[in-house]
C-alpha cells in the first residue's frame, strides 16, 4: 500500500495514498487518503459506483411504511 494515485473528474484533481486494498463479490475496493489539495465532496465528484448509505435507509424506510 502506499502507492500514490491521480484522478480527475470534470470539476476537480484529486490524488492521495491508497491504504488498503481488499476483493470484495463486486470487485477490489480501494481506501484512498486525499491530500492536503483533494478535498473530496459531492458536487466536485460523485462517481456513478458510489453508495449512498443514507440515501439507501431514507428508500429502505420508505418501503416499509407502504
Amino acid at each position: 500500500m502506499g502507492v500514490l494515485v491521480h484522478w480527475r473528474s470534470p470539476k476537480k484533481e484529486f490524488s492521495g495514498l491508497v491504504r488498503y486494498c481488499v476483493y470484495r463479490e463486486i470487485g477490489l475496493l480501494l481506501g484512498v487518503e486525499f491530500d492536503g489539495a483533494s478535498r473530496w465532496y459531492k458536487r466536485a465528484f460523485k462517481p456513478q459506483h458510489l453508495l449512498d448509505l443514507e440515501h439507501l435507509m431514507d428508500t429502505a424506510a420508505q418501503r416499509r411504511s407502504w
